[in-house]
């Protein structure tokens, strides 16, 4: 690309200033003085005064102060005088003409009229001028113009759209974005000196015409070219592009869900293509199989394939083994949601690998059959959701995977429902995090007893539904551990003692052992200072009948703790809870065979069910109830509860629903009792045939107390007469009614307090 100077004294052409294009930067060089033949000289005037409009744009650059003082520049009126000729009325038929301070961000250039012109003594290729030419900065507006309908504009001034010639247009980024081009058809653009394509099309509308005479072979950057394009079952004449340039494939075709057909079997992706990232994510029907992607030679300067495949769900047995994927850094979400996916890998090599995050996730029929045939380096650092929902991975073995530096590994098995693999050998001493890493492996029972844990920071959910686990993992370092939530959760046989277990750090220990019905191993953490959650830590354990020690002196959670430990009939009153417990919700709910002391418990400010179908529970100890708000069902069901419950002192107390039902064996003092807050006891002393207490010497009475003595078939105390609520007399006059009707007493009784 030239300028063609002109010499002040004989008036004849120089050799000219050359601007070589490098990208984002511009090279000049000047060539070695040499003249042109006289004819060549007058054939290049006359051919430039046919566009003599007489407009003074360009001679305006001539006059700049900051004009560089090159040599062949100082004959400025000749100059001057060849700018006018070129005239600016029709910017269309303007190749290129830049001068002085302009030469950093245009490229200049002298356009001839006649394609055929040659001046065969210049060492440098003259672009030629052919009609319609759109230069690089009126290609935009233009097309905004295009983009807003304005067809008489355009097509008065530059003629259709299809016949632009744009082969000095080097970036086209965003030209077509949501446009519609129906009937349009761009075939014959020349692309020769396309370097930017970065969201061309995007979103684009009718797409009919073929790219097969498209030059690509400049084109550094595809990125998001065809993205979003929804209504093209087919991209025609792909096959044909040189993309050997290219180093950038970004989201190219991403959420393309109409797409059906795309042959790129002929690309030569080379060796600066480095990013393919969603390249074809999101392309819901497009038969990856026929694409010829198995043929490509991909290079070892490609870093990242993160999600080049992701929701593919045509992708079926797509053989890979030809990548050479050694330079590969990235591959998070790779083949994720492709669920048909069960493709080949032999022998891959990621010597380079750091990230496999997601990479499988999803893959539902995919088995891993290729996985022992990897080299995997020892830069991983992230195995996180790799095989997770790989429901068909089986018996893999992974023990030559190098995981010495990989931190995470939450979830890599979560849903892998069969697999059986051996990784006895990893190492994983840089580990931190586990959380879920075999969460619904039902099948799994391998040898972890060997693994180095001592950087774990979470254990959540590691084991959660691991219904065949139960190897030794007494032996594992936790000191550094805080979340062990539902670890084993679900763990139907697991049944492993904890050793050495110190979990010194724990604040998290919800569901730790939940529902392990086998489980009954002593569990002795005393060292749990800094544990604040355990709610449902043994729910459902039913075998669970072992020594329990806990530090629970900062817990603010304790709901569920023991629910449903229908053996479990061991002392607790070593748990010291302090005010910090907010929650005591069914803490010993269904503990069948529970009859322990709690001496000294601090009852939580809420307690519904805590002790509810303790069936052989029959004293309790000395509880401090001084914060207890809500009491629902507390001790419903404790049929042999007789304990002297006299002392107890209820200051806050508002909600007692059935607190105290079917409590049958139950007939404490309870007038001492100072309920001054009491609002609800709906059913409190209900079907508690043994209950005898005087309520009549609260210094308060409830709002709410339907069927509060329902059943009491022992009661005789007469209840108390004022009532501050103004509606309550209808609520007592039920109660009443339902008192003597069940007992068959008759309605004298109810007379007697009307």
């Amino acid at each position: 690309m030239i300028v063609v100077f002109v010499c002040r004294v004989c008036e004849r052409i120089v050799s000219p200033c050359v601007i070589v294009s490098t990208g984002s930067s511009i090279q000049r060089k000047m060539s070695s003085p040499e003249t042109v033949p006289a004819e060549t000289l007058q054939s290049i005037w006359t051919e430039l005064t046919r566009f003599d409009q007489g407009s003074g744009l360009l001679s305006s650059l001539m006059t700049e102060d900051d004009v560089p003082q090159y040599a062949h520049l100082e004959d400025r009126p000749f100059l001057h005088k060849l700018c006018m000729m070129l005239g600016c009325t029709q910017p269309a038929q303007l190749a290129a003409f830049r001068f002085a301070r302009r030469f950093r961000d245009r490229t200049a250039r002298l356009c001839l009229h006649r394609a055929g012109m040659q001046v065969p003594d210049l060492q440098y290729y003259i672009v030629s001028f052919l009609p319609h030419v759109v230069e690089r900065w009126e290609f935009h507006p233009l097309l905004r113009e295009f983009k807003r309908g304005s067809h008489q504009s355009y097509l008065h001034t530059h003629g259709h759209i299809d016949h632009w010639e744009t082969f000095a247009i080097a970036d086209m980024s965003n030209a077509f974005r949501e446009c519609d081009l129906e009937g349009c058809d761009l075939s014959r653009w020349c692309t020769q000196s396309l370097v930017e394509a970065t969201t061309m099309f995007r979103e684009a509308q009718h797409i009919h015409f073929s790219f097969a005479q498209w030059d690509m072979r400049n084109v550094r950057r595809m990125i998001a070219m065809f993205m979003e394009v929804r209504d093209a079952v087919e991209l025609r004449g792909l096959d044909q592009w040189d993309v050997s340039n290219c180093v950038s494939t970004r989201s190219m075709f991403h959420a393309c869900t109409a797409l059906e057909r795309l042959d790129l079997r002929h690309w030569q992706v080379g060796t600066h293509l480095t990013n393919l990232t969603d390249m074809f994510r999101g392309c819901t029907r497009l038969q990856l199989d026929h694409c010829g992607l198995d043929q490509w030679d991909l290079s070892v300067a490609a870093n990242d394939l993160s999600g080049m495949f992701q929701g593919c769900h045509q992708l079926h047995e797509l053989d890979l083994s030809r990548w050479d994927v050694r330079g590969v850094r990235r591959f998070v979400g790779m083949f994720r949601d492709c669920i048909h996916f069960h493709g080949r890998f032999r022998h891959w090599r990621l010597d380079s690998v750091i990230d496999m995050e997601a990479m499988f996730d999803n893959c539902l029929l995919f088995d891993g059959r290729d996985l022992d045939t990897w080299t995997v380096g020892a830069h991983l650092l992230f195995l996180a959701s790799t095989f997770q929902n790989c429901s068909n991975l089986t018996d893999v073995n992974l023990n030559h995977f190098d995981v010495s530096h990989v931190e995470d590994f939450s979830h890599c098995f979560d849903g892998c429902t069969d697999f059986r693999g051996d990784l006895s050998a990893w190492d994983t001493s840089s580990a931190t995090s586990m959380e879920a890493m075999f969460q619904h492996c039902k099948a799994f029972d391998g040898d972890l007893s060997a693994w180095d844990t001592r950087c774990v920071t979470t254990f959540r959910d590691m084991f959660r539904g691991c219904s065949a686990f139960n190897h030794p993992v007494g032996l594992w370092n936790v000191r550094g551990a805080t979340d062990f939530g539902g670890m084993f959760a679900h763990c139907a046989q697991f049944n492993q003692p904890f050793t050495n277990w110190q979990p010194i750090s724990a604040r998290n220990l919800n569901r730790f052992l939940h529902g392990c019905a086998q489980f009954n191993q002593p569990i002795l953490f005393g060292c749990t200072r800094a544990l604040v959650e355990c709610n449902s830590m043994l729910r459902d354990a039913a075998a669970f009948n072992q020594p329990f020690e806990l530090d629970v002196s900062r817990v603010t959670d304790a709901a569920h703790l023991f629910e449903s430990c229908v053996s479990f009939n061991q002392p607790l009153h070593g748990l010291h809870f302090s005010d910090c417990c907010d929650d005591m919700t069914s803490i010993l709910h269904n503990c069948l065979r529970f009859n322990c002391s709690v001496r000294g418990w601090r009852i939580a400010p809420i307690a519904n069910r805590a002790f509810k179908n303790c069936c052989a529970l029959t004293h309790l100890g000395k509880l401090d109830t001084t914060c207890l708000i809500e009491a629902r069902s507390m001790f419903e069901g404790c049929w042999l509860l007789h304990a002297d419950l006299s002392g107890l002192h209820f200051p806050q107390l508002r909600i007692a629903d059935n607190m105290f039902a079917y409590c049958a064996n139950f007939h404490c003092d309870v007038s001492g009792w100072d309920c001054r807050h009491l609002q609800r006891a709906n059913g409190m002393f209900a079907h508690a045939s043994s209950f005898d207490g005087d309520i009549d010497q609260w210094t308060a009475f409830p709002e709410e107390f339907d069927d509060m003595l329902l059943g009491c078939s022992s009661f005789t105390h007469r209840l108390p007469i004022y009532l501050q609520h103004p509606d309550a007399d209808v609520a007592m006059h039920t109660t009443l009614h339902v008192l003597a009707h069940r007992h068959k007493r008759s309605l004298e009784f109810v007379e007697e307090f009307e």
